[in-house]
């Protein structure tokens, strides 16, 4: 539809159930030709309510809830199921749970290997620019 300018289409609305009428293409009409595919069939279709289905917009909204509303360390203890919901979904606007997702999991506190790790990594570099400074 989104090839078709809107003036050769024919547009259609449910004004009540079950009663569709045709809509004035000078009045009512949106423009078609190289608009938005998925809004033109959201509208075409009847679809209010949006293009995603019911029960896929409250598993996603769960995980939303479930990744803003705990800690850092139930993000980490669930990783592997958090990872996989989100690698289900679809639309890639809402793929950025992956961003929260990350964030929650930076959000934890080293364990004692990592700050040792550190550690050890700043000391190196400490040593190393100590000797720079010297031959300098």
């Amino acid at each position: 539809m989104s090839d078709i300018p809107s003036d050769r289409v024919l547009f259609l609305k449910e004004v009540e159930k079950h009663k569709v009428v045709c809509l004035n293409n000078l009045e009512d009409a949106q423009l078609t030709f190289g608009a938005n595919i998925h809004y033109l069939y959201s509208n075409a279709f009847f679809l209010q309510d949006g293009l995603m289905g019911d029960f896929a917009k409250e598993k996603i909204n769960n995980l939303v809830n479930e990744l803003l509303t705990n800690t850092p360390e139930y993000v980490s203890e669930n990783a592997e199921r958090i990872r996989k919901q989100i690698h289900m979904i679809g639309e890639p606007i809402i793929k950025k749970l992956v961003n929260i997702y990350e964030e929650q999991l930076k959000l934890l506190k080293p364990t004692q290997i990592e700050i040792n790790n550190e550690i050890l990594k700043l000391k190196k570099k400490m040593l190393f620019l100590e000797d720079k400074l010297k031959k300098w």
